[in-house]
């Protein structure tokens, strides 16, 4: 069974694959996995574990990415400032 999504949307199944994880996360490869990684310092224990879909192919499930998502506090930049000179104001989601 093919996940991937030919029009780049996010899966509506129960599992996202990496390319869909980086978009909903807004995180790289290699972030993502800085952040399973307990050697690491960007290691995150709360960030949402792989599965195994067989063979080598590994996912996320899709409720725990938005639950992690759901937990981080959302920060914006106020319109018209530049970004290394801009007052950060943190939202509750």
């Amino acid at each position: 069974m093919n996940a991937k999504n030919h029009d780049n949307s996010i899966s509506t199944k129960g599992t996202v694959r990496l390319p869909e994880l980086k978009l909903l996360t807004g995180l790289g490869r290699s972030t993502i996995y800085a952040r399973l990684d307990p050697k690491n310092r960007g290691y995150d224990c709360e960030f949402p574990r792989p599965i195994a879909l067989g063979g080598r192919a590994r996912g996320w499930h899709l409720a725990e990415v938005e639950a992690w998502l759901a937990s981080r506090p959302r920060i914006r930049v106020i319109q018209g400032e530049q970004p290394q000179q801009a007052q950060l104001a943190k939202e509750a989601v």
